[in-house]
């Protein structure tokens, strides 16, 4: 295992707590240079992280707050840093194999990290099987991203797409149905839609949505209907929690 010091600083990121550290150890998605334990904390969870980073050959080192704070980008660590690496995204052909029915996910548009890894969280604990991203560098923003999504954001499978239409063409050819939400009068409410197929879902940011020209590639639009005459979208975390959990209803207990 290779030391930190034998990288660009530009290139060895942080991720901070034991839930985001844990889950870089056991998704092994980036190389792990060092974990960082703040010296005189004595909890027991940290037994188990450095039990998994010495069968995995990490080094360990105790440091003091001073240490960690030099690395950490919030006060939240817990005590735990790990210097990492970059996360090493999927071929875009690998996402939605397997037996069973694929559930895929467009992220686009979102600009806010903790956003980001909130609606990471969502579709890993609905069963999502893969995130699609339009090129974005979220490494600046690792320990943020792992932090709002409990390290669920090191166990989801994801891949860029350079051309988003092209990609979308893609999967519809291998046999997913592409979904979007918007608010149009041709949207049919989510709990109305078939969700139990193969599907390509696509939820847009907050600021611009969903562009008009991905939207003519949709087979079915769906609404998120409300209770009240509110005609404001939702925040994209809150969509994607509505629309995951959904999702997960109709396929696994409807």
């Amino acid at each position: 295992m290779s030391s930190p010091d034998a990288h660009s600083s530009d290139h060895v990121l942080s991720l901070e707590g034991w839930l985001a550290v844990r889950a870089a150890l056991i998704a092994k998605q980036r190389e792990i240079f060092e974990i960082l334990f703040e010296k005189g904390k004595d909890h027991k969870q940290f037994a188990g992280l450095k039990r998994r980073a010495l069968e995995a050959n990490i080094p360990i080192r105790e440091a003091t707050k001073e240490d960690l704070a030099q690395h950490a980008q919030g006060q939240s660590h817990g005590g735990v840093i790990a210097l990492v690496g970059e996360r090493r995204y999927l071929p875009l052909e690998s996402l939605g194999q397997g037996k069973d029915a694929a559930f895929l996910v467009i992220l686009d548009g979102i600009e806010d990290p903790y956003n980001f890894g909130q609606s990471l969280r969502s579709l890993h604990a609905a069963g999502a099987h893969g995130v699609i991203l339009s090129p974005r560098n979220w490494n600046s923003a690792s320990a943020t991203v792992a932090r709002a999504s409990a390290g669920a954001s090191e166990f989801m499978p994801m891949a860029i797409a350079e051309d988003m239409s092209l990609a979308i063409q893609h999967f519809k050819s291998k046999g997913l149905n592409f979904l979007c939400t918007d608010q149009s009068e041709k949207a049919i409410s989510l709990y109305k839609s078939n969700l139990k197929k193969p599907i390509l879902l696509m939820i847009g940011g907050e600021k611009r949505g969903i562009s008009s020209q991905i939207l003519r590639q949709a087979d079915q639009i769906l609404q998120i209907p409300y209770a009240r005459d509110f005609r404001q979208a939702l925040d994209t975390t809150s969509a994607v929690a509505v629309i995951a959990f959904e999702m997960m209803r109709q396929r696994h207990h409807a």
